[in-house]
């Protein structure tokens, strides 16, 4: 519980600081991880025992207007998104290389009792698919839903 607490305070930078941080999933206490710690273009996002993995270490980094940023991973340098800007239910998460035109890339925090990271290109938000509870778990964009554990984020 002390990792997620920590990461708790971690999800709240401020516009001009970027700290590396964690998320964890609140329906099964696994931390959002990067595939294999791949530094590729095009790894999948998944979920994974938070076992200090390196492709598990994230910061927020303001891009702006207004609340929009980049998850960026810490040791591929790549950023969080929604595979081809996609619109759809189900869309893969990945990583690739940042780029602040593409709007599958920025993110946007929403408070709600813990997290919803909402991508500002769809609208949808961050979620372990079907909230599953394993390891390797996918994680995909999908309509919020204040009954899915596998959308919130610590």
């Amino acid at each position: 519980m002390a990792v997620a607490a920590g990461s708790l305070v971690m999800l709240t930078p401020t516009a001009s600081s970027a700290s590396s941080t964690s998320f964890v999933n609140w329906g099964s206490m696994k931390c959002l991880e990067i595939e294999n710690s791949s530094t590729e273009n095009g790894a999948h996002a998944q979920q994974w025992d938070c076992n200090g993995q390196p492709g598990a270490d994230w910061e927020w980094e303001y891009v702006g207007p207004g609340q929009q940023f980049f998850i960026k991973n810490v040791h591929s340098g790549k950023c969080l998104e929604v595979e081809n800007g996609s619109k759809a239910n189900g869309a893969t998460v990945q990583q690739w290389t940042c780029n602040p035109q593409a709007r599958g890339m920025l993110w946007i925090k929403e408070y709600g009792g813990s997290w919803y990271i909402r991508n500002y290109g769809s609208g949808k938000v961050l979620e372990v698919e079907n909230s599953s509870t394993r390891n390797g778990a996918r994680v995909q964009q999908w309509d919020k839903s204040d009954t899915a554990p596998g959308q919130r984020w610590y």
